[in-house]
């Protein structure tokens, strides 16, 4: 055969395998409905968040990103319970309801299409990241939609909350970061120096060691929402301080409200191991920093079953509405319970609201400062009703401590009544500054020899036997008076047994006292 006549010689090349995209690691998924409104449809999904837009070819799932953008689409979006509801395992690597990017008008204007729809989760998941700038995230239980009990949202790493709602739906859910998680929830501004607002419709619930950080803004919460502090989790209520006074923010730095009704638990709750504080936002910068947190609406405000630290020159705020404002405001009950405030701090109680401590220490310590450079200074924590109602109630298991190793000279003002059936320990140089109409002691008040009692109308009811059972009382007739050495000189009366008076490490016994505002 000639070459000419020869067939062609056949090149046979390697075969290769294609690498397709790797699904290990976290792949977007940008909302844009093509068909219907479920996130397990594939074609639901583009790739990116500009046109022409590529579609999925599968759905999204536990390594991957959701994003709802407003730019993108603004559609409502059901996410149905996942297989594995636990939250150990992730339904989503994260999901993110945000703003589009900043676009300049003609005339200068910035807008930014916020992403207006609603994410409804039905039943509960994990995600690691959950972020939200706008929207709405809606929990459901996928048994009975519409009704019944929503799942519990968990964030296994970071929430980012800077607007928007979590839990728009009436079904109370659980938003929960898991142990080890952190958040920040920062109320974007609105308008320059305006604080903004976030809406909470279901408990947000810190568990194990994970922290969430409140920033300046308003805390909107429905009846049934809280911020509940459980485990050994930790709560910081941290504003920025104003370092040049910016247009009024919302009633104070921080401002957690909630809409008018019965509310059967604290606006923010703290567990018996967890803890909240109320701080600037950068104390080692700004030690003496002065901020506000403003907690509005139904009783109560804050109950307390761990640990609550007020920094130096902060206030709380108990501000009731509505009309079944009967109590309120701060309410510590157990007995391992514990409230520290530093000096300079204060509760500011309006109206029928006041502060509990049925149960308990309500520790009285300094505030920041350094020996070296610093003076000690006389400074008050003040604890205040501004109509004059009851301000401070401390139950028969509360005890009022101011420790011994405390430097700086310090004075409680409690303005308003003072129901008084607990302990008053004032082992350093201390003052309480009692002004009230009536003041029930029907325990005991210790006092070292550098601290006193200053009081308004004081009235002892009751008997007791003893030193440790009986009432230990420090009392000046003239406030500016040095701590009393001899017998106090103010009215008195014996013929009550069983009653045993200590002043100054003097004992007067079987004597009771009543002093009264001079006219």
């Amino acid at each position: 055969m000639s070459r000419e006549n020869r067939p062609p010689h056949r090149i046979f090349g390697r075969l290769n395998l294609e690498a397709l995209e790797s699904r290990l690691n976290p792949a977007d998924f940008w909302w844009c409905p093509a068909s219907g409104d479920l996130s397990t449809t594939a074609s639901n999904w583009v790739m990116g968040p500009s046109a022409p837009y590529a579609r999925w070819a599968v759905a999204p799932g536990p390594n991957d990103d959701l994003y709802f953008r407003g730019d993108v689409s603004t559609a409502d979006c059901t996410i149905p319970q996942p297989a594995d509801p636990s939250p150990a395992a992730y339904a989503f690597h994260g999901l993110h309801l945000l703003f589009g990017p900043v676009v300049i008008t003609r005339t200068g204007q910035t807008n930014q299409a916020a992403y207006t729809g609603t994410v409804t989760a039905e039943g509960s998941f994990a995600v690691g990241t959950l972020e939200v700038e706008c929207g709405q995230i809606a929990q459901d239980d996928p048994a009975t939609v519409g009704g019944g009990e929503a799942g519990t949202l968990t964030v296994k790493n970071f929430l980012d909350w800077t607007g928007g709602t979590l839990n728009s739906n009436t079904v109370a859910g659980t938003i929960a970061l898991a142990p080890g998680a952190s958040g920040v929830a920062a109320p974007s501004f609105t308008n320059p120096g305006i604080n903004g607002t976030v809406a909470l419709g279901s408990d947000l619930t810190t568990l194990g060691n994970s922290t969430l950080t409140l920033k300046n803004g308003t805390y909107r919460t429905s009846v049934d929402a809280s911020f509940h502090v459980a485990g050994t989790s930790l709560l910081i209520m941290a504003p920025v301080p104003k370092v040049t006074p910016p247009p009024p923010p919302v009633d104070g730095d921080i401002y957690i409200d909630d809409k008018p009704g019965q509310r059967v638990k604290g606006m923010v709750t703290v567990d018996s191991d967890a803890t909240a504080v109320v701080q600037p936002d950068d104390p080692e910068a700004n030690p003496l920093a002065t901020v506000k947190v403003t907690l509005s609406g139904t009783n109560p405000g804050i109950t307390n079953s761990g640990t609550v630290k007020l920094a130096g020159n902060t206030e709380v705020i108990f501000k009731p509405v509505g009309v079944n404002n009967v109590s309120g405001g701060y309410s510590q009950a157990p007995n391992f319970a514990v409230t520290e405030v530093a000096s300079g701090a204060k509760f500011t109680c309006q109206k029928q609201t006041k502060v509990e401590i049925t149960g308990g220490i309500l520790r009285l310590l300094d505030k920041p400062h350094d020996p070296n450079s610093v003076p000690a200074s006389q400074s008050d924590i003040v604890i205040e009703n501004t109509t004059g109602d009851t301000a401070l109630v401390l139950g028969s298991d509360g005890v009022i401590e101011r420790p011994a190793a405390s430097e700086i000279p310090l004075t409680l003002k409690v303005t308003g009544a003072f129901d008084m059936n607990g302990q008053v320990k004032l082992l350093a140089d201390s003052t309480v500054n009692l002004r009230s109409d009536l003041i029930d002691v029907t325990k005991k008040i210790e006092v070292g020899s550098s601290a006193k009692v200053t009081m308004g109308w004081f009235a002892v009811v009751g008997t007791a036997v003893g030193v440790n059972d009986g009432w230990i009382l420090m009392q000046s007739a003239d406030p500016a008076a040095a701590p009393i050495t001899a017998e106090p000189q103010f009215s008195h009366s014996a013929g009550i047994n069983g009653i045993t008076l200590l002043v100054g490490g003097r004992s007067f016994d079987n004597k009771r006292y009543e002093v009264r505002r001079e006219q």
